[in-house]
């Protein structure tokens, strides 16, 4: 291996020197061979950026440039390309080969330029990326921090010190614990497939054990080989429970008490017989309460068939506000407010209803349907309300004493041989009247002057002939109406002659109707036409907006041949044009700077700062000030810069200069003076990025 060595007084570089270098660039590549694609350095995931740095992808070793917007999952893929330089007598050739790395979100599927094959790649997604620790040491070593879930040792394991496991022991046989110079054991296994023993107790017998059935899902204990608990989803069986006091969820059990102690609330609540029969509603239930003496009848019985509550004891009535009934569910205006009082008979025939007893209004009612309702008061009923009759009121079937008198004092008092009218109706108009009312003519040989016939009957004339003509007519009654006026209907029309709007898809159509197919059709028109149609154009003619498109050029020779031919130059063999700023004005960093007649322009990689500034307009300190920034457009540079300016005058005591630096990767022009307060003078600087 040689090593390169470049003293000061310049030297050649000769070809061997890039042989060198590119030998001590492979032996580097080479310990990684057999291991799959992977992150050397960098590369890291902060949010939506992913950090430039170096990969291995496809045997080589690449410089992935960073992805500002990524979205996971990520590819990093291999594009490989041939860059031609220049040989002797101005013959470009082949002369080298970039092996570079892009990313995207997703991968191209066609064949890499360079390998013939598809490209390959690393999938990076926001939680993982195979980096060098993962399929390079974690080939071969076992890490302390291994970036996987899992590692294998091949060979048995012995630690002769203390094992600590934070998270767990997984063990596929059995896990067996022993102390030193003890004949005690504790033994976990699985005795059947789905059956696991946790045992304690010595070699020869287990003393207890714990049974876990993972198909029953139950969980048991057992001491000296006998069952003394067992535990299932929904069920706990005891041989004995004995305690002063039990919990079981809300409630707690003491002495002879039963409390909710766990809801916090005003509604805290002790169900009694919410579900049933194995938890389910299959089968109602009953609540009864006795007096401890085995009474025949329980003293309180909610019946869960019946929905029927009965006390079979005294019933204590508040003897302040007597028996209240109370609707908790509703108001006053509500539709369903309601509450009542019945009696029925031993069938359970309802005899008598107090109450609200519909669900449509509030009204309250007294029914009786085993005989009348008798009213005996002491002095009066009164109806503060309006008092009906079957649902009228006798406001509206009686009249009051005035309103029959004023009716009185409006009537018509008859006169003999006269009616109501002042004026006598004849017999003769009477019967002229009927007859118009009941639509007939006044007679069958009245002139029609001086007949008589209702609205609708001039209406039912009258559409006998509007409507018959405008659609009365069947098909066979408009052709003859046609041929009697000499036109064309519009079904003649249509089949006939073409629409000016359609004209040339008429004639398809009708050709098509002549048994001719589409295209056959479409031909036909154009042979009439002389026109040719677009396949003939696509196959025959150039696009006028697409001609150099249209052309067919399979390989890189017969685009060279293209652009010799144009007199064109061929892209892959000279440089992309470079990107020009223009010039622009240097930012200002605050009210204190004036960069007015300060300028910058970048052209690719060359930066080129120029102009002129006054040394006393800056944010800051003589040492270190601030002069102007870089605008946003230019890139900063990678390496820290330095000029320095002098501006001679009479006062040789301040001619000491300015020096202008611009740090590494920094935006800032800074001026660090002595003597050269308040001057103009010309500066400049001029970098690659």
């Amino acid at each position: 291996m040689k090593e390169y060595i470049a003293e000061s007084g310049g030297r050649y570089t000769y070809a061997d020197d890039i042989i060198n270098l590119q030998e001590m660039a492979l032996a580097l590549g080479s310990l990684f061979e057999g291991c799959t694609n992977f992150i050397v350095s960098g590369c890291v995931c902060q949010g939506a950026t992913i950090t430039p740095g170096y990969v291995w992808i496809n045997g080589k070793v690449r410089r992935f440039e960073g992805a500002a917007d990524a979205s996971y999952p990520y590819y990093i893929y291999e594009k490989n390309c041939h860059e031609s330089v220049v040989y002797a007598n101005e013959v470009n050739k082949r002369g080298r080969t970039c092996y570079l790395a892009l990313g995207g979100k997703v991968v191209p599927d066609t064949a890499d330029s360079v390998t013939g094959t598809l490209p390959q790649f690393i999938e990076v997604t926001a939680d993982y990326a195979p980096r060098l620790v993962d399929k390079f040491f974690g080939r071969y070593a076992l890490m302390t921090d291994s970036p996987f879930t899992r590692q294998t040792v091949r060979k048995d394991l012995l630690l002769t010190g203390t094992l600590t496991v934070e998270k767990g022991i997984e063990s596929k046989h059995s896990l067996l614990v022993v102390p030193a110079g003890s004949k005690q054991i504790l033994r976990g296994y699985f005795a059947e497939a789905s059956v696991a023993r946790l045992e304690a107790g010595t070699h020869a017998a287990p003393v207890a054990a714990v049974v876990f059935d993972l198909l029953k899902g139950s969980v048991t204990v057992e001491s000296k080989g006998i069952v003394t608990a067992s535990f299932t989803e929904r069920l706990c069986t005891l041989s004995d429970l004995r305690s002063d006091t039990v919990r079981a969820g809300s409630l707690y059990f003491t002495g002879n008490q039963l409390k909710n102690i766990a809801e916090r609330s005003d509604k805290g609540t002790v169900r009694i017989n919410y579900d049933g029969y194995e938890e389910g509603t299959a089968y109602y239930r009953n609540f009864e309460v006795y007096d401890g003496k085995r009474c025949a009848l329980p003293l309180l019985q909610a019946c869960g068939a019946d929905k029927r509550v009965a006390v079979h004891a005294l019933l204590a009535v508040d003897s302040v506000h007597g028996i209240t009934l109370s609707d908790a569910d509703h108001v006053l205006t509500d539709a369903a407010f309601g509450g009542t009082i019945r009696w029925c008979d031993q069938s359970g025939a309802e005899a008598a209803i107090v109450g609200y007893t519909a669900d449509k209004h509030p009204h309250f009612s007294i029914t009786n349907t085993a005989g009348g309702i008798l009213l005996v008061p002491k002095n009066f009923v009164d109806v503060q309300g309006d008092l009906q009759v079957n649902g009228i009121s006798i406001a509206k079937t009686y009249a009051t004493q005035q309103a029959l008198t004023d009716g009185l004092n409006r009537k018509v008092d008859a006169v003999e041989g006269k009616g109501l009218s002042t004026k006598d109706f004849t017999k003769e108009l009477f019967d002229k009247l009927n007859a118009i009312a009941n639509g007939n003519f006044a007679g069958e040989d009245t002139p029609q002057s001086e007949g008589y016939v209702t609205t609708a009957q001039v209406a039912a004339e009258l559409r006998k002939k509007a409507d018959r003509l405008l659609a009365g007519l069947n098909e066979g009654e408009r052709q003859t109406a046609a041929g009697n006026l000499g036109v064309h209907s519009k079904k003649d029309a249509d089949n006939r002659f073409g629409r000016l709007a359609e004209l040339f898809q008429d004639y398809i159509t009708y050709l098509v109707g002549q048994g001719k197919s589409s295209t056959d059709a479409q031909q036909i028109l154009r042979d009439k036409l002389a026109a040719a149609g677009s396949k003939d154009l696509t196959d025959n003619y150039v696009r006028k907006d697409a001609k150099l498109t249209d052309l067919t050029l399979p390989n890189d020779e017969a685009r060279k041949l293209a652009c010799k031919t144009l007199g064109a130059a061929y892209a892959a063999d000279y440089q992309l044009k470079l990107s020009d700023t223009g010039w622009l004005q240097m930012s200002n960093s605050g009210s204190g700077t004036d960069t007015s007649k300060l300028f910058v322009r970048q052209i690719g990689s060359i930066v080129c700062i120029q102009g002129r500034i006054n040394t006393a307009r800056r944010d800051g300190s003589n040492e270190g000030g601030i002069v102007a920034v870089i605008p946003n457009k230019v890139s900063p540079p990678k390496y820290g810069l330095r000029t320095t300016m002098a501006h001679w005058n009479d006062d040789h005591k301040y001619n000491r200069g300015s020096s202008f630096t611009i740090d590494a990767g920094s935006r800032y022009v800074r001026i660090y003076e002595r003597g050269m307060y308040n001057t103009e003078i010309n500066i400049n600087f001029s970098y690659m990025v």
